[in-house]
């Protein structure tokens, strides 16, 4: 999704928001940081540094490429897939030998493959085979786990939870998605409770993920009673939440297993916006109540992170107030709910208007303020 300055006025506000949108994003850069997606390498563990090794590595490692570009692990099965695979190796671009800690407190050795990205998704496209395009949604992840007595939030860097952790970011660079642990200070600790992820008190939930703009939110509640472990799931995203269940041999386990079950229901979401049309729909936002500049790069940055928004244009401030310009490969309804769903912004007016312009067409508006 890009941000566009299109006409005389729209440049005009250009410049009028250079200094806010400079200060703004340095302003966002103090958030919790996460690392950007590599859709294009993939990693296999490998008991030896043979060339047999290497070489069912190298299809393995690309089946995780192909599985990331396409968002979902069915795409193995296609004819396509497996033509592509028979010539792997061609597409390797680099590769290395890491050594990586297990929970046996013992070393695994890891290939990690890199594939020439121009060369695959090229050959991805001409196949025919799906390829989740654009910016993917940073998710936000509260997961409690209940375990030999404790009850416990996911944390990064937490002895407690490092073979929790560990198994939540390798499933989540396995499917090529951007997951966030929240800090879990006193902020985050007086706003969500252990039993609001347990009992998914919505509310709650919204509150405290507020703070990390992220466009995704993951909660989940997992009970080891260490033969099995039963886990419940919600996924907040794009002003909907979608619920289910699993079970697992154990924690870890089942938390890889809601990455995967995630990561699926965000690509389906988003590749059924990529097939339903490729006509944009525009929509006129006005936003009162921005003061200051960390409010209308909250605004811009939120914007930026729906996926199914391909441009924002700003193109009028007057005081409090800012409108942009909207092209989105949704409905209206959408925008709505995903608006609703910030925790940033509140309904003005819960009816939309309409506003002609040269074109005569008449466009959709939505009408918000910033909460307070």
């Amino acid at each position: 999704m890009i941000v566009r300055y299109t006409s005389l006025l729209a440049r005009r506000v250009q410049y009028k928001l250079a200094a806010y949108l400079f200060i703004g994003g340095l302003l966002l850069g103090a958030s919790v940081s996460s690392h950007a997606v590599d859709l294009t390498s993939g990693r296999v563990p490998v008991a030896d540094t043979s060339l047999n090794a290497r070489s069912a590595a190298f299809t393995q490692a690309f089946d995780q490429v192909l599985v990331k570009l396409g968002g979902n692990p069915n795409v193995l099965q296609t004819q396509q897939a497996k033509d592509l695979r028979a010539n792997a190796n061609q597409w390797v671009r680099s590769y290395r030998y890491i050594s990586v800690d297990t929970a046996a407190s013992d070393k695994q050795q890891i290939i990690e493959v890199s594939f020439n990205e121009r060369a695959v998704l090229q050959a991805v496209e001409a196949a025919g085979l799906p390829y989740w395009r654009g910016e993917r949604p940073k998710v936000l992840v509260w997961i409690v786990v209940e375990r030999a007595g404790q009850r416990e939030f996911i944390a990064d860097e937490d002895e407690w939870s490092a073979a929790l952790h560990s198994a939540l970011m390798t499933a989540a660079y396995r499917r090529g998605i951007d997951v966030v642990l929240p800090l879990l200070d006193a902020q985050d600790r007086q706003a969500l409770k252990t039993t609001d992820v347990m009992n998914d008190v919505v509310n709650n939930i919204r509150v405290a993920s507020a703070r990390y703009g992220t466009p995704a939110a993951l909660v989940g509640y997992v009970n080891d009673n260490g033969s099995t472990a039963d886990a419940r799931w919600s996924l907040h995203f794009g002003g909907d939440a979608q619920t289910w269940r699993g079970r697992a041999d154990n924690a870890e386990s089942a938390v890889a297993k809601a990455v995967d079950d995630m990561v699926n229901i965000v690509a389906q979401q988003s590749l059924g916006q990529q097939g339903a049309s490729s006509a944009l729909n525009k929509v006129l936002l006005r936003v009162d109540g921005a003061t200051s500049a960390r409010d209308y790069a909250n605004v811009l940055q939120y914007l930026k992170k729906q996926t199914f928004i391909e441009q924002v244009t700003p193109i009028n401030l007057q005081g409090d107030r800012i409108d942009y310009q909207i092209q989105q490969r949704s409905d209206i309804i959408k925008l709505q709910r995903a608006l609703d769903a910030s925790n940033l912004l509140q309904p003005a007016s819960r009816e939309s208007s309409t506003r002609a312009t040269n074109n005569s067409n008449a466009v959709p508006e939505l009408h918000y303020t910033l909460r307070r």
